[in-house]
């Protein structure tokens, strides 16, 4: 495959079934050939605020932002119903808005955050928060933006994070209605994992949380 994007659904602890047995290796790929794919992700996150600077850390804990205990600077930007039992599973750190969020592990006594990469001092970040009503809007706008009566896809894949679909949205997929109301006629496979890795000329990027769609369209030379 060489240099050509690749964009990879990645689903933990999956089983993979070949010719009536469990395959040890449940890893599979396809390349189609002339074909062409534009790429959209929804993150689906809401800004909780400005910037912010890492004043110290040790490893992978935060343990200051902007000379604060990192815990309560983080506190002090949620609504009032999240500041008690902290929302970790909703929250990321961007180091930039373009790349993927960095987790939130876990709330410490000392009132460190642990995240999952580690951050050095001077670094800035800004937090954000997972959120169904921007992710319904998101992911409604990037599709939208795409529709061409001109030059239709010929199909779509949507690679979705487990954590979205109906239950995320109150009982109703509304990556799946965005489409659908963008490309009425348009042949959507798709599949839900833990995990979106996607290309860009920047460098490939692993995504959680997040849904992404791949238009085909024909190659012309």
């Amino acid at each position: 495959i060489g240099r050509r994007p690749r964009y990879v659904l990645l689903d933990q602890g999956a089983s993979c079934w070949q010719q009536a047995r469990v395959s040890g290796n449940a890893c599979s790929e396809i390349c189609i050939p002339g074909l062409s794919a534009t790429h959209f992700v929804s993150r689906g996150l809401r800004s909780l605020g400005d910037w912010h600077t890492v004043s110290a850390s040790r490893n992978f804990d935060i343990l200051r932002l902007d000379l604060q205990p990192a815990t309560e600077s983080l506190r002090r930007l949620l609504p009032g119903d999240a500041r008690q039992q902290l929302p970790l599973h909703q929250i990321l750190a961007l180091r930039d808005d373009q790349q993927a969020g960095i987790p939130v592990l876990s709330s410490n006594a000392d009132g460190s955050l642990t995240m999952a990469e580690a951050l050095v001092p001077g670094e800035r970040i800004r937090w954000v928060i997972r959120q169904s009503l921007a992710a319904g809007q998101e992911i409604q706008s990037l599709l939208q933006s795409a529709v061409n009566p001109e030059n239709r896809p010929i199909f779509g894949i949507m690679f979705s994070c487990i954590g979205r679909g109906p239950v995320f949205y109150g009982g109703e997929d509304l990556d799946l209605a965005a489409f659908r109301s963008a490309f009425p006629e348009t042949p959507l496979l798709g599949a839900c994992g833990t995990g979106q890795i996607v290309f860009s000329p920047s460098g490939t990027q692993l995504f959680n949380s997040a849904a992404v769609t791949l238009l085909f369209e024909e190659s012309h030379v």
